[in-house]
């Protein structure tokens, strides 16, 4: 759940390193306008965003960052103390229940 693959790149690796490597890569992966467009649909979808809060590939603040754009779209569940790595595989029940419980609010 990054915004944009160039805000990641920015972030991972700094402004003028991301000049360079934003300058050749072709794909920007534009979450936040995808978003943006995805949610103008009517009826507009239901979004979850499970991210969690250690994060240290994708910023946990990304995530955050869509949802906070679309609190009417998007249901954000940040899981405490796990990871990019870990977080499905240590709590996929967890997961699933929330946005079984979203899917009914």
């Amino acid at each position: 759940p990054f915004t944009s693959l160039q805000d990641l790149v920015s972030y991972r690796y700094g402004p003028l390193s991301s000049f360079f490597l934003n300058g050749i890569n072709p794909e920007r992966y534009p979450n936040a306008e995808n978003i943006a467009f995805i949610v103008q649909q009517s009826p507009a979808p239901k979004i979850d965003i499970v991210h969690g809060e250690l994060d240290t590939v994708i910023p946990a603040f990304m995530g955050r960052s869509l949802a906070e754009e679309y609190p009417q779209s998007i249901n954000y569940h940040e899981i405490e103390k796990f990871g990019h790595q870990d977080i499905f595989s240590q709590q996929r029940d967890l997961i699933f229940a929330l946005m079984e419980f979203a899917e009914k609010e």
